[in-house]
Order: structure tokens, then C-alpha cells, then sequence
């Protein structure tokens, strides 16, 4: 599902909602959400030039090297 309004996309609510939806998939051990919601991020965040609260997070969890899947 994609939020928009004619033309114009609303990407940096799609990326905090899926932010907060992957954060408590996470916390609640929902695997399988967690690894749908991470995918969405990661494809939502090159879309987003504005820095956010969520942005800054996702980044941090990146560049630590969490978001490695692991096999």
C-alpha cells in the first residue's frame, strides 16, 4: 500500500510507520515481521532526503553492522 496524494508521496510517513511496526516486531520477538518491516525500510530509505528521528535510528542500526542478515 502506498500513501500518497496525487502526485506527491508521503515516503517519510511510510518509513515511520514501518520504522515503529519493525521496532515492535523486534522487541516482541515477531521474526518473520521484523525481516518484512526491515525490507521495507530499507527499501523506503534512499527516498527519503529529510533527516527524521526514524532515519537517524535506521542509520545508526546500519552502520553498526545489525543489519547484516546472517544465514
Amino acid at each position: 500500500m502506498m500513501a500518497h496524494g496525487g502526485e506527491e508521496r508521503y515516503v517519510d510517513i511510510l518509513f515511520q510507520t514501518a520504522f515503529h511496526l519493525w521496532d515492535l516486531a523486534r522487541t516482541g520477538g515477531n521474526q518473520v515481521q521484523e525481516k518484512v518491516y526491515f525490507g521495507r525500510l530499507k527499501f523506503l530509505r534512499p527516498q527519503l532526503d529529510r533527516r527524521i528521528p526514524e532515519v537517524e535510528k535506521f542509520d545508526q542500526f546500519i552502520e553498526t553492522g545489525k543489519g547484516v542478515v546472517k544465514p
